[in-house]
């Protein structure tokens, strides 16, 4: 039966909607076996699908990011800058709010989406130049910085930011899509080139495996070297 549903719902596309799916099921099942009287959750012996067709989200340029930074739609350069700076994912950048910064020590703890599942959250300094940009345009309270810029919600963002890419001739290239991701992507490559260990990358972007970028780091000291970065 669980197969069922997952071939009958998730069976499209590239696999990963039938891994994710099938993952979240099987945390929610194993939450469950005593009240619901089971011996072991239905989706545990399920393999996961080959995940083919991976689009690749090329890294935007500083220059890239400054057309974005300079247009007048607040939301975009609000959401660009949070993720420059951060390198975090669009769904955690827009739940991120004054509340969660630490004015004293500049930094921001919180728990992404994708990894709340394994309780993990990540440590970012907050760079200058993005304390000044928030501190600047907005309230420090416990409404998100996106919902004080006029998000309405992810999808429709995708969609704005992507048409504000093609306005400002920031294009696809043989390297990957140009999307909100490579703002992410930027980042990666930003710390990489700033001989930042992997360890604390990972640690910061909430990446949990070596093959997508097996550590979080608690080495506040070493995150901190973020702060460099242009």
């Amino acid at each position: 039966m669980a197969l069922d549903y997952l071939e009958r719902n998730y069976s499209k596309g590239n696999g990963k909607a039938f891994n994710n799916n099938k993952t979240i099921l099987n945390t929610i099942f194993k939450l469950c076996l005593i009240d619901a009287n089971l011996k072991a959750s239905p989706f545990e012996k399920i393999l996961n699908r080959r995940v083919n067709k991976i689009e690749s989200h090329r890294p935007l340029t500083k220059d890239e990011y400054e057309k974005i930074m300079n247009s007048d739609d607040k939301l975009c350069c609000l959401m660009a800058c949070l993720s420059w700076y951060t390198g975090m994912r669009l769904e955690t950048c827009a739940r991120v709010s004054g509340s969660m910064i630490d004015l004293e020590d500049n930094s921001l703890t919180i728990t992404p989406g994708k990894t709340s599942r394994f309780k993990r959250a990540v440590y970012i300094p907050i760079h200058n130049k993005l304390m000044d940009y928030l501190k600047t345009n907005f309230e420090f309270n416990e409404t998100p910085f996106s919902v004080q810029a006029g998000i309405t919600n992810g999808k429709n963002f995708s969609s704005q930011f992507l048409k504000l890419l093609k306005k400002l001739e920031i294009f696809d290239t043989t390297e990957g899509k140009a999307s909100f991701h490579s703002i992410r992507a930027s980042f990666i490559t930003r710390m990489d080139e700033a001989g930042i260990p992997r360890h604390a990358i990972q640690g910061i972007v909430g990446q949990v495996s070596e093959a997508t970028t097996n550590l979080y780091s608690h080495d506040k000291e070493t995150a901190k070297k973020i702060l460099t970065l242009q």
